[in-house]
C-alpha cells in the first residue's frame, strides 16, 4: 500500500455511527483541482487539507510534497498578487499588504513584497487612476471632481497626503486652458 492510497479513519462519533475514512490520495485530488483554479497559499492549503478530514504527519506529508513539487509557492504567490493589485488594479502599497496577508502569507513575505513598490510608482499609479476617474467626472464642478477622486483613491487604501497631493494635480490640470474642453 503506497502513502497516498493509505486511508485516514476517525475514531466512532458519539452516537456509535461507523468511522468516516478519508483517503489521502481523494484529499490531494481535491487540493490539486483547487490548485489548478486557483494559486494558493501554504496557509489556504493547510486549511482546504484540514477542511477535507486529513491531519497529523498525513497532512504535513502532502503539504511538503505540494511545496516540493513547487505547485505551492508562498513568495511566487506574493510576487503575483502584488504585481496584480499594485500594477494592474492600482492599489497602494497598503492594500496590497493587507491582501497578502488575509491570504495568509508570512509577514516577513508580505514585507519584502510590499518593500518592492517604490514610492514614486506608487504615486504614479494614483496619478493615472485619478486622470482617468476625472475623465468620466468631466461634467460635474471641480470641487465634485475633487471630492469624488479623493474618496476614489482612499478606498484604493492611499495615504491622505498622497491623496491630496495627486487629486489637487489632476484638478488644477484639468481647470488649466488646455486641460478643459476644446470647442471646434
Amino acid at each position: 500500500m503506497t502513502a497516498l492510497s493509505r486511508s485516514i479513519s476517525h475514531e466512532e462519533d458519539d452516537n456509535g455511527n461507523a468511522p468516516e475514512v478519508i483517503e489521502q490520495a481523494v484529499v490531494e485530488q481535491r487540493v490539486l483541482r483547487a490548485l489548478s483554479r486557483k494559486a494558493l497559499s501554504e496557509s489556504e492549503v493547510r486549511t482546504l487539507i484540514a477542511e477535507n478530514g486529513l491531519d497529523g504527519v498525513e497532512a504535513e506529508a502532502l503539504v511538503e510534497r505540494l511545496i516540493h513539487l513547487r505547485y505551492v509557492d508562498d513568495r511566487v504567490l506574493a510576487e503575483e498578487l502584488r504585481r496584480r493589485l499594485s500594477e494592474v488594479k492600482g492599489q497602494s502599497k497598503a492594500a496590497v499588504a493587507r491582501a497578502l496577508s488575509a491570504r495568509g502569507l508570512e509577514s516577513d513575505i508580505v514585507a519584502e513584497t510590499v518593500a518592492e513598490i517604490d514610492a514614486d510608482d506608487e504615486k504614479d499609479a494614483a496619478r493615472e487612476l485619478a486622470e482617468k476617474r476625472a475623465r468620466q467626472l468631466r461634467s460635474l464642478d471641480a470641487q465634485t471632481i475633487e471630492r469624488r477622486l479623493s474618496g476614489f483613491l482612499a478606498r484604493r487604501g492611499y495615504p491622505g497626503g498622497l491623496v491630496r497631493e495627486v487629486v489637487s494635480e489632476v484638478v488644477r490640470k484639468r481647470s488649466s486652458p488646455s486641460g478643459g474642453p476644446r470647442f471646434r
